[in-house]
């Protein structure tokens, strides 16, 4: 997540952070309810995607 951060200049979509992890995104939503992306990212230490509510 930090290096397409620092790439992009914003997190990862949801699409791209569930192909890249290897994990289904169903699978993602299982362990964060609230939102995956949002909560990665906030561990990763960057700003929410821009498509995060």
């Amino acid at each position: 997540m930090q290096q397409t951060f620092k790439e992009t200049g914003t997190g990862p979509s949801m699409r791209k952070l569930s192909k890249a992890s290897g994990i289904p995104t169903k699978e993602l939503y299982e362990l964060f309810p609230k939102g995956p992306a949002k909560k990665a990212a906030k561990i990763a230490g960057i700003p929410k995607p821009t498509g995060c509510v």
